[in-house]
């Protein structure tokens, strides 16, 4: 169950003072994207510009690009069976004791098949234009789609 998983590994996290996320692949363009979205939520914190209660919520808003607690959930939110994901794990202290032992957990409590960098087909890379509303017109100005899914989760706070 979706639901319950995401609730241990938050349990885990909060055992070790740490942050970790886990969210749905289909709408997520690169690392970079997630590296971007994960500062953008913990500054939000420090400036008190937060729109959630809890970073990881706040996590899911700036990687959805807009306030909508609902619509982030729904982009990110893992589905019933197998889901590809990505785990996104911060700490302040001893990161690479954190990440082994968090590694280590998320093996013994669920099956991985692979550890990579997804790569996306080319009507994956459409959903999540779709998903960002990324027009053809503003990638044909030269702008990628990962550019142009940054720009939209750095201007989540200036969103009415």
């Amino acid at each position: 169950n979706p639901d319950t998983d995401i609730k241990k590994i938050l349990e885990f996290a909060k055992s070790k003072k740490s942050f970790m996320q886990v969210v749905n692949c289909r709408a997520i363009a690169s690392s970079e994207q997630l590296i971007f979205a994960l500062e953008q939520a913990f500054d939000s914190f420090e400036q008190k510009s937060n729109f959630a209660k809890t970073p990881e919520m706040e996590f899911l808003i700036r990687l959805s690009g807009q306030r909508q607690i609902g619509k982030a959930l729904e982009i990110f939110s893992l589905l019933e069976g197998t889901n590809n994901v990505w785990v996104v794990i911060a700490t302040e202290n001893e990161i690479e004791k954190v990440s082994k032992e968090s590694i280590e957990f998320l093996a013994e409590n669920f099956s991985f098949s692979k550890l990579t960098e997804p790569k996306h087909s080319k009507q994956q890379l459409e959903e999540i234009k779709k998903i960002y509303r990324i027009t053809t017109k503003a990638q044909l100005i030269g702008f990628s789609a990962e550019d142009l899914i940054i720009e939209k989760i750095a201007m989540v706070e200036l969103e009415k």
